[in-house]
């Protein structure tokens, strides 16, 4: 079973741009990879250019050979970008005016929300819906 995560950028126009991660988007894989490989703002914006993906990984760079069929170990695969298939629909990155209209708009149990240098995340435990910085919430998750 899959753990899909939303991953928000608030991108330097000023616009939000969410996508979906369609596998293991809990704090322990999606959360740890987002803290240490996407730290900054330039990387988080790449992130979300080529919309929606499978499977985040610490790159999300597209190395010769690389598909959705064949993915390289460690890069991202993107459904548009990494498919010669056209049946994937619309797998653009959705825009949003607000942080909050993206949280509302793009409920998963994980959402990775980068904006103002570093990351945050909603998620949702025994307490109900917590809203923290990402660090924090990785100091409680397990390796």
């Amino acid at each position: 079973m899959s753990t899909v995560c939303t991953i928000s950028v608030v991108c330097r126009d000023g616009v939000v741009r969410s996508v979906a991660c369609h596998a293991d988007g809990y704090l322990s894989h999606a959360g740890r990879i987002l803290n240490t490989h996407y730290a900054t703002w330039c990387l988080a914006e790449q992130l979300v250019l080529n919309g929606d993906m499978r499977c985040l990984r610490e790159s999300c760079d597209c190395p010769t050979g690389h598909s959705l069929d064949t993915p390289v170990a460690g890069f991202c695969v993107f459904y548009r970008r990494d498919s010669d298939m056209d049946c994937w629909g619309n797998t653009e990155a959705r825009e949003y005016s607000s942080v909050r209209d993206a949280l509302v708009q793009e409920f998963q149990t994980y959402h990775y929300v980068f904006e103002n240098g570093g990351w945050s995340v909603q998620y949702w435990d025994y307490r109900g819906r917590q809203y923290k910085a990402l660090p924090l919430a990785l100091r409680r998750c397990p390796e």
